[in-house]
């Protein structure tokens, strides 16, 4: 078979594809909520015990860091 008309077949399913996934994409980032807390907050949080998870990543050399992490009582 001719390689080209291969290719001309299979172009219309890869696009689909990619669409599809793209659109699961688009939804599930959509349903993420944040909930943004102070450094009060998070310090009360963690000596009630009450912090699930949390990562800590440094944005630059600067000495800026995000904390991020998951509490219990959150849904």
């Amino acid at each position: 078979m001719n390689n080209k008309k291969v290719a001309k077949q299979g172009f219309p399913y890869i696009l689909l594809i990619i669409m599809m996934l793209g659109t699961l994409l688009i939804f599930n980032l959509g349903n993420r909520e944040v909930h943004k807390i102070s450094y009060d907050e998070l310090i009360t949080h963690l000596s009630e015990d009450k912090v699930k998870e949390i990562t800590i990543a440094e944005k630059t050399a600067s000495g800026v860091y995000y904390i991020t992490g998951t509490l219990d009582d959150y849904k």
